[in-house]
């Protein structure tokens, strides 16, 4: 079954995700500091974030993430701008674009796209009271996931153009009931579509090429298929995931390739965590340095052709990384010799 169009885009404004008024937008611009990291690695401090939490960086420098409660967008020429309206910032692409997902006056979630200088716009649902916009490719396209008034969980695809569209599991050879909880998680420029499936047991990645052919992507050599959690995929088709052991508390990172499959990356620690892969295959992560399952710091890390670099910190005990862009500059934070957190780009290129 191909993906089907809602009908939706008809008479009503909103049906293709309708306008709302302009959000106010507070904005600030504080000077970046030059740092080294405790590994040598050069670092830029962007002192006006500190305690708040990246998410995304766009090939031009600009990031997105969340104060508290609060969106915000940081602009290399402009400064960081917080919106408004409480929500989640998820993705920017390099058209300035945000995405996300605001919370309502109800207490449940709209996806929303925010660009700069014009409105907000809220995306359409199915009836249900959860939406939630992931990602955002350089075309505009949209992805995230939608409940119907079921309660159902259906991921989508929206743009300006075509308004929302349901994706589904397309020539997939596996039972339908394993598709019950789809998310769609990524997007590349070419419309490919990396995706969750959620199962009672565990969750798996699949997906979806902009055929409409959908992939379910299963590790075949163990257990880890059940927990395959999709991070970030790049222009390759390469995916980066997080997979988790519940027994024993574990959780390291796997790539997986059109060509190569599963190869488990960043060895050497019990604890890992992905944050995102550049079309040349390196991957930005967290992982635990030393120490128990539960204990020991953290630091981020970036991986590429089977080598692990340790970022380092800005002198305190951890950090982490969140997001990597196509100039090789990796988003996190860092603690201070203060034991400040403080937002963070290594430039690593």
């Amino acid at each position: 079954m191909k993906p089907y169009i809602l009908l939706l885009c008809t008479l009503l404004v909103v049906a293709c995700g309708g306008p709302v008024a302009p959000a106010s937008e507070q904005q600030a611009v504080f000077a970046v500091i030059t740092r080294t990291s405790t590994t040598g690695i050069p670092m830029q401090v962007l002192e006006d974030l500190d305690e708040c939490a990246p998410t995304a960086i766009n090939d031009h420098g600009a990031i997105a993430g969340n104060c508290g409660d609060y969106p915000f967008v940081r602009f290399p020429d402009r400064g960081t701008t917080t919106l408004d309206f409480r929500g989640y910032a998820e993705d920017i692409n390099n058209r300035g674009e945000l995405v996300g997902y605001r919370i309502t006056g109800t207490g449940g979630f709209q996806g929303f796209v925010w660009r700069r200088g014009t409105r907000r716009v809220d995306l359409p649902t199915l009836g249900g009271s959860d939406s939630r916009a992931l990602a955002i490719n350089d075309r505009g396209v949209v992805v995230g996931y939608t409940t119907d008034t079921g309660g159902w969980v259906r991921p989508f695809k929206w743009s300006q153009e075509r308004g929302l569209v349901i994706l589904e599991p397309a020539e997939s050879t596996l039972p339908s009931y394993y598709y019950e909880y789809l998310i769609a998680k990524d997007i590349s420029n070419e419309g490919r579509i990396a995706g969750q499936a959620e199962l009672p047991f565990g969750a798996t990645p699949v997906l979806w090429l902009a055929s409409g052919r959908f992939i379910d992507i299963s590790d075949p050599v163990g257990p880890w298929y059940e927990y395959m959690i999709v991070d970030a995929m790049n222009e390759r088709d390469e995916i980066v995931a997080l997979v988790a052991d519940p027994e024993t508390d574990t959780s390291y990172v796997h790539l997986w390739s059109p060509e190569r499959g599963i190869v488990s990356i960043a060895p050497g620690s019990h604890r890992r965590w992905p944050a995102g892969i550049d079309d040349r295959g390196i991957v930005a992560g967290t992982y635990q340095t030393e120490g128990g399952m539960q204990s020991g710091p953290r630091h981020a890390f970036m991986w590429e052709r089977g080598e692990t670099i340790d970022l380092g910190t800005l002198g305190g005990q951890y950090s982490y990384a969140s997001a990597i862009n196509e100039r090789g500059w990796v988003v996190g934070v860092a603690q201070d010799e203060a034991n400040r957190s403080q937002m963070v780009i290594w430039r690593t290129r």
